[in-house]
């Protein structure tokens, strides 16, 4: 989930993006019109991969830290769902404008939904307001969004932690890694969200 939202925000596009797509280039123009969806699938799957390792990488260190070798996989499927909330709330933020501007035009349809002519409310004449999609407003929101959602993933993960972890002691260094790698995601997230988004593409 993480990796797609990711990637979603990466083609955007991005200057990161575009980089990764004139580099590869040479190696698809023999595909034709088949070179951009490979690109885009070896991109896509290449950062789902690193995603991957990275969270593989930091189970092994939490597992390290906590005193709980030979769990690896039990670990990881346990503490994969605390990333839930991360993936939900990067959604919410990256998608942030497209719904603030969208969710009001149900505003008018629900004047007259199946388009018979009803008045049913006096909401037929509502016009779409940019108010909430400006600029600042739109990244101030997606950085709340972001934080809260890593605060509650922090949260899950320390209770799942208590639950796996022989002792108190344990588990709250088990903690560290996973802590770490909460605050990795919350830059990169933000990070993928300040990308500019340049013409073309």
């Amino acid at each position: 989930m993480l990796s797609s939202l990711a990637f979603d925000g990466i083609i955007a596009p991005t200057p990161a993006w575009q980089d990764f797509d004139l580099a590869l280039q040479p190696w698809v123009q023999g595909l034709g019109a088949l070179g951009e969806p490979v690109i885009r699938t070896v991109g896509m799957l290449l950062l789902a991969g690193a995603f991957l390792l990275i969270f593989v990488a930091f189970v092994r260190l939490m597992l390290f830290f906590g005193g709980g070798r030979g769990e690896e996989l039990p670990t990881m499927t346990a503490f994969a769902l605390t990333l839930v909330p991360i993936a939900l709330v990067y959604n919410a933020a990256h998608n942030y404008s497209y719904l603030t501007y969208n969710v009001q035009l149900v505003i008018p349809l629900l004047a007259d939904p199946l388009q018979r002519g009803w008045h049913l409310l006096p909401t037929a004449g509502y016009r779409p307001s940019l108010a909430l999609a400006g600029a600042q407003t739109v990244w101030l929101m997606q950085i709340v969004l972001i934080v809260v959602g890593h605060v509650i993933a922090v949260y899950l993960a320390h209770l799942r932690a208590g639950e796996r972890f022989r002792s108190a002691q344990r588990a709250l260094l088990s903690q560290y890694p996973m802590l770490v790698l909460m605050v990795l995601y919350t830059m990169t997230s933000l990070w993928i969200l300040a990308q500019p988004i340049t013409a073309g593409g």
